[in-house]
């Protein structure tokens, strides 16, 4: 994966090869700044994703909305992807790995569900720790 361009395509296109809906947020001078950028939608795991490439950190405004999401019961994580592995973080710590060979996986069900269960495990851990 080159960039975040990059990701958020193939991560779209792994969440519908299950009938999930993936919803890239496109940022405009209009729109107040530090929500996540994409919200992910299946009956196995919903929530909001904030995507990160290389050493870019989530900011400290991305993380208040973050906990303001966390706090209304959605679920949410930050995915960086530096490579060729794909971390979940949580207040600039990594709380999950998803490695390199399960995401070069061919494409298909078995890949979406073991990201499915990347996602729902590493929020489920920020809900508790959140005491949600």
């Amino acid at each position: 994966m080159k960039n975040e361009t990059a990701f958020s395509r193939e991560l779209k296109l792994i969440i519908q090869s299950v009938g999930g809906i993936y919803f890239k947020i496109h940022g405009h001078a209009m729109q107040e700044s530090g929500w996540p950028d994409s919200y992910i939608s299946h009956p196995f795991w919903r929530g909001w994703v904030e995507l990160k490439n290389g050493d870019r950190k989530v900011t400290k405004l991305q993380q208040e909305k973050m906990s303001r999401l966390i706090n209304c019961k959605d679920q949410v994580l930050a995915l960086r992807f530096k490579d060729g592995i794909i971390t979940a973080e949580w207040k600039w710590e990594v709380i999950g790995t998803f490695s390199e060979d399960a995401w070069k996986q061919k494409m298909g069900q078995t890949r979406a569900w073991r990201l499915f269960d990347f996602l729902r495990l590493n929020s489920a851990r920020i809900n508790r720790e959140e005491g949600n």
